[in-house]
């Protein structure tokens, strides 16, 4: 399974979001965009640099068993 996230800011500053994602199921990260640390057996953590004025696109892709 794939999935996407773009983060947008419009602001003078750059921010790190941190993005929380539930994920189902017996999963394994098969590639992402930004380095993620499994907080839960059901859940991934990414924090996602954007810079000032700047968007930011966070792509992970997952292996999941049910």
């Amino acid at each position: 399974m794939r999935w996407g996230l773009k983060e947008a800011w419009s602001k003078d500053t750059p921010i790190t979001v941190e993005v929380n994602e539930p994920i189902g199921g017996d999963w394994e990260m098969v590639n992402s965009s930004y380095k993620y640390t499994k907080t839960a057996a059901w859940a991934a953590q990414f924090n996602v640099p954007v810079a000032a004025n700047g968007t930011s696109v966070l792509k992970y892709r997952i292996r999941a068993r049910w």
